[in-house]
């Protein structure tokens, strides 16, 4: 009995060895699987990138920045631009008691306007007037492009050019205060000047490849449709500053896209994907080789790369689209979320990026309605003007005062006309749920958004300057 028991410890040891080794054998077996995971993946992401660039389109930042058509230095008014942001920094005003500025100061125009905010606000534009002017230059130019250096990671690219737009923001606010007191003094062309530049700089800052920059092109575009919309409240403005409004708007309206911004997006994220083996970049973009005893982080190549695939098939069937029609581009982006959610949880970018992005392409869309709003709203007020009541229908219009109607970016049936009981008109679209709501344009009481998208046109008897209290 007593030489049984050594063989037993003999015979737990070979097996503790024999499990040992089989850890290492299955370990290396896994390094050597992971490693070719990664190898494969870094290879497949490879040849997408390449087919990519082969179908024209550029996937670096560097590259979507060079892809923009060139401007002649006599037709780029982006010097003015700056011209004007440095004359600005040279202004060092309070805004305290100024309107829209001032938390303290009621801004309700057209409807009402505080009499002593209002004479603070005089004297705040009075203040920026060589701002104003220097800016009215721009007008002389027909296009316009901003010289932001970004930087090559997508942390870097949104603080290289949050300055600018910051900037940039603070200028619209001036422009937008001007021309509501402009048209509350009557001085309704320069309150179209004003409003002709604010799109004009929303036009430089849709050609940024961010998302940041076109939600605030959409931002300062909102402003103008505003301001547009409520001057019409006020005492009639004479047809020539109507028709030169619309001309503008429609202008506008031509820039309106989201490729730019797409293919900005898609290249900042691919360069988040960018498997690197270290706690630094070595060189974006670039896969570099570990030693074989790194190997282990092919799981992360082939994380990165399979995300880095995600991503780039995602925001390619989205640019596609961009050739389409708006519409499409919007139920494009609604599928495209639906089947991400569903798709592997390792490729997880591209399901993060979507909602983000759909959310932005619905703005897009409310922010093209807005605009196409606005055009007919003005020619509708010409055709008023030119024949003594508002049209019955927006075919009404064409040819004279429109060269067709302008399509619901949301359906891309004609906009919709209704003319309310006490004789106001409404131009509008249907809006994100796709559906007729009868023209209703009035945000719900509270939080949230109107169901339809459009804007109200008083008939003149019900329209007067704004009180001053």
């Amino acid at each position: 009995m007593s030489g049984r028991k050594p063989a037993r410890k003999r015979g737990w040891g070979r097996w503790l060895l024999r499990g040992f080794l089989a850890l290492v054998v299955l370990a290396l077996l896994a390094v050597c699987v992971l490693a070719v995971m990664g190898k494969v993946a870094e290879s497949r992401w490879e040849k997408l990138a390449a087919e990519i660039r082969a179908s024209g389109q550029p996937l670096t930042l560097d590259e979507v920045l060079a892809s923009r058509p060139a401007i002649p230095p006599e037709e780029d008014g982006g010097p003015i631009i700056y011209a004007a942001l440095s004359e600005l920094k040279k202004v060092d005003v309070p805004y305290e008691g100024v309107l829209m500025l001032d938390d303290k100061c009621e801004f309700e125009f057209p409807e009402r306007l505080d009499a002593k905010c209002l004479e603070h606000t005089r004297e705040y534009l009075k203040s920026h007037a060589g701002v104003l002017d220097q800016l009215t230059e721009l007008l002389e130019y027909p296009d316009a492009r901003l010289r932001i250096e970004y930087a090559s990671d997508v942390i870097g690219a949104m603080s290289s050019s949050s300055h600018v737009f910051s900037k940039l923001r603070d200028l619209c606010k001036i422009l937008y205060i001007d021309a509501a007191v402009a048209s509350a003094d009557g001085d309704h062309d320069r309150a179209a000047r004003d409003t002709t530049l604010l799109l004009r700089l929303a036009g430089a800052i849709h050609e940024e490849p961010t998302l940041i920059a076109n939600l605030i092109a959409m931002a300062v575009e909102s402003m103008a449709a505003r301001l547009t919309t409520e001057s019409l409240q006020l005492p009639e403005t004479d047809a020539p500053i109507l028709k030169r409004l619309q001309v503008a708007w429609e202008r506008s309206e031509k820039m309106h896209g989201f490729r730019m911004v797409l293919l900005g997006e898609r290249a900042g994220d691919l360069n988040m994907m960018t498997p690197t083996y270290g706690f630094a970049p070595s060189q974006p973009g670039v896969l570099t080789s570990p030693p074989w005893w790194t190997s282990v982080v092919g799981l992360r190549a082939y994380f990165l790369n399979c995300n880095r695939m995600n991503l780039a098939e995602y925001y390619s069937i989205l640019i596609e689209a961009t050739d389409r029609l708006p519409k499409d581009l919007w139920s494009t982006a609604q599928s495209e979320e639906k089947r991400l959610q569903s798709r592997n949880p390792l490729n997880m970018s591209a399901g993060f990026a979507a909602p983000v992005v759909t959310r932005a392409i619905e703005l897009h869309l409310r922010s093209l309605a807005e605009s196409r709003c606005v055009i007919a709203i003005l020619a509708s007020e010409r055709y008023r003007l030119a024949n003594g009541a508002f049209p019955a229908e927006l075919s009404d219009l064409v040819p004279a005062f429109l060269d067709g109607v302008p399509a619901d970016p949301f359906d891309d049936k004609p906009l919709r006309l209704k003319h309310e009981d006490d004789g106001a008109l409404v131009i509008y679209s249907i809006g994100a749920n796709e559906t007729d709501d009868d023209g209703s344009i009035d945000p719900p009481q509270g939080r949230g958004r109107a169901p339809d998208v459009g804007f109200r046109l008083l008939p003149p008897e019900k329209r007067a300057l704004p009180t001053i209290e």
